[in-house]
């Protein structure tokens, strides 16, 4: 039978799950927006436990942000092959 150590905290960064618990996937991402400022996104969830709405919801919002990213990587780019070499 497979058993599960209680919460302990060894360090600042790891914390182990409590019995019965299952620790949550954690992601980031941050943004530099086209007119100024950053945008820092932080999910902790457990997509298996999310319900079919509010997964549509995160994914599509994840979809969005990678969208905007790649879009600004792309300007970026084309405005870099725009500037005469040096």
């Amino acid at each position: 039978m497979a058993t599960t150590r209680p919460t302990t905290r060894e360090d600042d960064d790891e914390v182990r799950p409590t019995l019965g618990q299952r620790p949550a996937g954690s992601a980031t991402l941050t943004l530099t927006l086209a007119s100024g400022g950053t945008l820092h996104f932080a999910a902790s969830v457990n997509i298996l436990q999310l319900s079919a709405e509010d997964r549509t919801f995160l994914f599509e919002l994840i979809d969005r942000l990678h969208a905007y990213e790649k879009m600004q990587e792309e300007r970026a780019a084309a405005h870099a092959a725009q500037q005469p070499s040096a």
